[in-house]
């Protein structure tokens, strides 16, 4: 398995695999696809995305997104009842993790997880957002050491804001 970062050369590839991908999930509501203009965005304007590939094959993407307006919007949530992040610090989201049907369970989101944070700013709070029904993210991000901040209801569903800072333990 051979990990890089992506960029816009590589977005029908992406969105290609995405959209393949996600129909293979048992649960397909746990994942928000990323709409053309947000993925768009995420590779063209400074976020990072990793892609895990196997014979030149993408198998697994994930990325952190340093939209600073979408940034705003996640620091204000994440410090609505605490201070967790100051007004110095970002608040980027940690998003599109999607690992290929045949190399779930192996290990590969994890290898993404930890080669982005070898890459990624270290001055930030990362931010997952994560459906509080999806156990499996859930379990991912507590063993990583992000934290439950706060429970927003939209659409009828619970979703947890889930925090780690990089600089800290």
């Amino acid at each position: 398995m051979q990990i890089k970062k992506l960029d816009i050369t590589d977005y029908k590839n992406v969105l290609a695999f995405y959209k393949t991908q996600i129909d293979f999930l048992e649960r397909k509501e746990f994942f928000y696809p990323y709409q053309d203009s947000d993925l768009n965005n995420l590779l063209n304007n400074g976020g990072i995305m990793l892609g895990a590939f196997d014979n030149g094959n993408i198998i697994g993407l994930s990325a952190v997104d340093y939209d600073q307006n979408y940034s705003k919007i996640l620091k204000e949530l994440v410090n609505t009842f605490f201070p967790y992040a100051d007004k110095d610090t970002a608040v980027c989201e940690y998003s599109g993790v999607m690992t290929h049907k045949d190399y779930r369970n192996k290990g590969v989101a994890a290898k993404l997880y930890e080669q982005l944070l070898t890459v990624i700013k270290k001055d930030i709070v990362l931010c997952a957002v994560v459906q509080l029904e999806n156990q499996a993210s859930l379990s991912f991000f507590f063993k990583r050491g992000f934290r439950l901040v706060y429970v927003k209801r939209d659409f009828e569903i619970d979703f947890g804001y889930l925090i780690k800072y990089l600089d800290k333990k």
